[in-house]
């Protein structure tokens, strides 16, 4: 792989360049902080922190710094900046599946914002083959299901696939990946009302009362629960 430089991964997220370059010790502290930050949803504090560390290309976690730069980006839903980076991990790091579910992510975004169902559509597509591209490199990338769930789950009713939708959001339950936690209580409510489509109310109780094992003060949860167990 050619040798990454800071110059064309800037200009790439159209960022400023900066006018100076952060040493291996300060990116180090620049990533410690931003660890910390996102350990606290300070989502802002570690985007700058992040950024700061793009101008040290030589740094030796750098491919963590663009995972860690994406995960942020979709938290705070800066689709430009997301679709472009995760465009620049898939072409760089190419077996990297979070690269891949970022980008499937990114799409997802751009989709839920369209306002002609023909883009609305293409996007939605677009977000569904990355997603499979995800899962194929690595089948426990509990994003890339969550992406496919979401998709199948909130494509028009002539398209839908809720036996698909749901399958997804089982398999990141099951999946071995620590970034799971962070759309589960999303992962729990979705799934219930995917069964709930599928006339299937004895599981989507099930998946409620589960998620509320996790997320005990959850309003959302407990009010599909009441609805259901009616």
């Amino acid at each position: 792989m050619a040798k990454l430089t800071t110059t064309s991964f800037l200009l790439l997220l159209i960022f400023s360049i900066p006018l100076f370059s952060v040493t291996e010790k300060e990116s180090d502290l620049l990533y410690k902080k931003s660890v910390k930050y996102m350990k606290y949803k300070r989502y802002v504090e570690a985007e700058t922190s992040l950024e700061s560390i793009l101008s040290n290309s030589e740094y030796s976690k750098i491919k963590l710094v663009y995972l860690k730069l994406g995960e942020v980006y979709l938290n705070l839903e800066r689709v430009d900046k997301l679709f472009r980076l995760t465009n620049f991990i898939t072409k760089n790091f190419p077996n990297e599946a979070y690269g891949f579910a970022g980008l499937a992510a990114a799409w997802a975004l751009k989709a839920k914002r369209s306002s002609k169902l023909t883009w609305k559509l293409r996007q939605a597509n677009d977000a569904l083959d990355n997603s499979e591209i995800a899962i194929k490199l690595d089948k426990n990338c509990a994003l890339g299901h969550f992406v496919k769930g979401i998709i199948n789950f909130h494509m028009p009713s002539f398209m839908g696939r809720m036996n698909v939708c749901s399958r997804s959001f089982e398999s990141v339950l099951r999946a071995k990946d620590n970034q799971k936690s962070k759309f589960l209580h999303e992962t729990y409510y979705y799934l219930a009302k995917a069964y709930r489509k599928l006339r299937k109310n004895n599981k989507a109780i099930r998946a409620l009362r589960n998620g509320l094992k996790r997320y005990p003060n959850s309003r959302g949860l407990k009010k599909l629960l009441l609805k259901y167990e009616k």
